[in-house]
């Protein structure tokens, strides 16, 4: 497997994870050069430090235009550092207040997209 040294850390990760400084936006580049300042066009980082200065954008963004960061964006910038979706961070506590019709769309949508719904249908097609 081919790996690469990373100008940024030094380690050494996997061909799949190199990305070019050319490749970057100039604001994440100015990010990066701001705690590296030989880091260069011609250079490279991995995939995950990448998201790191991108996470880091992103706080600095917030903390500039809003001046606090809420618990939301916070939650929102870990997500990004774990590389986690926050759809299952989301509490639902409202699921006992939805009338029978909403019950009912949720089961109908949760079936229509299903894989078993998709293999009934194409057989449906087919015969």
């Amino acid at each position: 497997m081919k790996t690469f040294i990373s100008d940024i850390s030094k380690k050494e990760f996997s061909a799949g994870e190199k990305i070019s400084a050319k490749t970057l936006r100039p604001s994440i580049l100015s990010i990066i050069q701001r705690d590296h300042p030989e880091f260069n066009h011609s250079c490279y980082l991995s995939l995950g430090e990448l998201n790191q200065f991108r996470q880091k954008y992103i706080g600095d963004y917030l903390l500039k235009e809003i001046g606090e960061l809420s618990d939301l964006e916070n939650t929102v910038l870990g997500a990004l550092k774990s590389r986690s979706t926050l759809t299952d961070k989301i509490e639902d506590t409202d699921e006992g207040n939805y009338t029978p019709g909403q019950r009912l769309a949720d089961k109908v949508a949760s079936f229509g997209g299903s894989w078993k719904f998709i293999t009934l249908f194409m057989f449906f097609l087919f015969c």
